[in-house]
Parts: structure tokens; sequence; C-alpha cells
């Protein structure tokens, strides 16, 4: 096999997995409530959290200072019903 038809075999291997997303890493929700959630606390979703990933937080009163130092967060808040 030549050298250039090896690059190009590499190069195309190395553009299909940019393509095919690479790590196959995916967005996860994060929910957090008062009780009964896997996070209790915001600011331990959003440790854990990364980029891309969502944090619903359910109705609930947090006293929390929050710090977000990552990009590519979205936090949502879901109001209490009625």
């Amino acid at each position: 096999m030549g050298r250039r038809s090896l690059s190009l075999m590499t190069l195309g291997l190395m553009l299909l997995g940019l393509l095919s997303g690479g790590s196959g890493a995916r967005a996860e929700t994060l929910v957090v409530c008062p009780q009964g959630c896997p996070f209790s606390s915001i600011q331990d979703a959003i440790n854990r959290a990364s980029p891309g990933d969502t944090i619903l937080i359910q109705a609930g009163t947090y006293a929390e200072n929050l710090t977000i130092a990552k990009q590519g967060l979205t936090l949502r808040g879901k109001l209490p019903p009625g």
C-alpha cells in the first residue's frame, strides 16, 4: 500500500470518528428537588453536570449560593402545580 493511500485511509477514518460523535457522550437531565430526587442541592447537580446537560429544578426552596464555572449547561425551573 502506498504512502498516499495510507494517508487518505487515515484521514478518512479520522473524519468518520468525528462525524459519528467521537466519544458517544450524551446529554443528561439532572433533576433537583428538596426530597426524593437524585439531587437535593442545585450546586451538587451543577458540579456533576457536563457540557450539554440540563438541570431541571423542581419547585421548592433552595438556600444556596451557586457557582457555575462551566459552559454549556441549561438550568430550568419547574413551577409547582396549580
